[in-house]
């Protein structure tokens, strides 16, 4: 029902998927998936930089993503000039 008058509340855009795997993220073996990363929100301001490796489910295979938050409020907007 909370996702029928979604419109009433201030809901998070990635609340669906928060519902949906609410039992796997507070599972004591959680492990992130990727999808999970994308999901993943923290109110920000200024510019931040986000460095990590994930690897392969086989463990063979590591891939470096470089993430740069700019903060998405529009009074930080103009501070996005300075990475384009």
């Amino acid at each position: 029902n909370t996702l029928k008058y979604r419109h009433r509340f201030l809901l998070s855009d990635n609340f669906d998927y928060l519902c949906t795997r609410m039992h796997a993220l507070t599972s004591s073996d959680f492990v992130p998936t990727f999808t999970d990363f994308i999901h993943a929100k923290q109110r920000s301001i200024g510019k931040q930089d986000l460095c990590f490796t994930l690897s392969s489910k086989c463990g063979l295979h590591r891939e470096l993503y470089h993430i740069i938050d700019v903060g998405g409020q529009r009074t930080e907007r103009k501070k996005w000039v300075s990475i384009m």
